[in-house]
């Protein structure tokens, strides 16, 4: 819970985080914002302790996943042309930089 606590206080963008954290600082590292390897167990959590601890004084971890949850449907969220499929991007370059359309996924070993 401390370290979601100390997160609560890092700079945001539309609730997205960074995927690299300093170990020494605890500040974000880094501007890459994604949803696949290394980005999504973040925003899993954040869900996943709120309701778990439900009752305790942690409203503010569904606060911030929903913040997120408009923040990826702002940022990552885009439609293919001409077909209009949606898909989730990357801005490997936080969000000033250029979206990029790939997303990573996680692959099963035989």
């Amino acid at each position: 819970m401390k370290v979601l606590e100390h997160i609560k206080t890092l700079p945001k963008h539309e609730g997205l985080v960074p995927i690299y954290i300093s170990p020494q600082s605890g500040d974000f590292s880094g501007d890459n914002i994604r949803l696949g390897s290394r980005g999504d167990s973040y925003y899993e959590y954040l869900i996943k302790v709120w309701l778990q601890q439900r009752g305790s004084n942690c409203s503010y971890l569904y606060d911030m996943y929903m913040e997120a949850m408009k923040g990826v449907r702002h940022l990552l969220v885009r439609k293919s042309v001409p077909n209009g499929l949606v898909f989730v991007g990357e801005l490997p370059y936080g969000p000033k930089g250029d979206f990029v359309p790939k997303m990573d996924h996680l692959q099963g070993r035989p």
